[in-house]
């Protein structure tokens, strides 16, 4: 069966749509998003500290595709972590026709930020930016600060899976003095890319919100950016603090006492001690099997 999907009115480069979100700078955050009090790593796995961050979730824009298509890509979805230090991402995506290689980032995840909410017509200052992660690896530069496709500026890993690919980012925060905290609010979105035929031409997107009723073009403008609020993580135990080891004691020194002469009559062993001996040898042996 297959499901009902908006319109996809095609630009010059990506997809323009309509539909009906929330006005643009409207005060209420769509997501939220945890303090990364445990920082993920980033290596294309999914971290348990990524089980109780929100996810968002995409819905399709793009021509009607058969229903199990359809499923597959709403049921990608991303989430993000943030610290003093950047922001975490994540974007899963499931997809049945991962290509060998994508330099047009076809199959792809792209997010979208706007660390100061600019609300501008453009990706103009330094905390506006976007990073496209094709399954492949590939990067495609679209608009924004392109420092963040530097290979030196953050962490990134993407991992392939059955039927679906795993992006994972830290991306440091790019406007200068910025002090995010509990209640920051930035602006972000992000899309999904599929090329359901592997002819080199995307037929899907998913996209997880907008927040303009006038325009969803948010890939040129960060005012269509829903706001994300950053709120509290996990609380983090504090370790011990470390006890100094006491001093040791003095031990008087004993004279070398003189070896005993050696037996030369042979010994009998009970066999008793023998069974008990053998007992604790094989226990030994399981023992080292199990270390080894």
């Amino acid at each position: 069966m297959k499901k009902t999907v908006f319109l996809l009115a095609l630009c010059s480069v990506i997809a323009s749509m309509t539909t009906s979100v929330m006005a643009a700078g409207e005060a209420a955050a769509r997501a939220t998003a945890s303090e990364a009090t445990i920082k993920p790593v980033i290596d294309g796995q999914i971290d348990a500290v990524w089980n109780d961050v929100e996810k968002m979730y995409g819905g399709i824009y793009g021509d009607t595709v058969d229903g199990a298509e359809n499923l597959m890509i709403v049921s990608s979805y991303g989430s993000l972590m943030w610290d003093d230090e950047g922001l975490y991402l994540l974007g899963v995506m499931y997809d049945q026709t991962i290509p060998e290689s994508d330099e047009g980032g076809r199959n792809s995840i792209d997010f979208w930020v706007s660390e100061t909410y600019t609300l501008d017509t453009a990706y103009s200052a330094p905390g506006d930016w976007h990073i496209c992660k094709a399954s492949t690896g590939e990067e495609v530069y679209y608009t924004g600060n392109e420092a963040v496709y530097d290979k030196n500026v953050g962490q990134k890993a993407v991992a392939v899976y059955d039927e679906y690919f795993v992006v994972e980012l830290f991306i440091p925060w790019q406007t200068e003095g910025f002090n995010p905290e509990v209640g920051t609010e930035i602006g972000y979105t992000i899309s999904f890319n599929d090329d359901t035929d592997v002819d080199g031409e995307r037929e899907i997107c998913s996209l997880w919100a907008v927040n303009s009723a006038d325009s969803i073009a948010f890939y040129a403008e960060t005012l269509a950016l829903p706001r994300v609020k950053f709120v509290e993580g996990p609380a983090v135990e504090a370790e011990p603090e470390a006890t100094p080891d006491a001093p040791a004691e003095d031990v008087p020194v004993e004279a070398p006492v003189e070896d005993a002469p050696v037996e030369t009559a042979p010994v009998t062993a009970d066999a008793g001690i023998v069974a008990a001996a053998a007992v604790m040898a094989a226990a030994a042996g399981i023992v080292l099997s199990k270390k080894h």
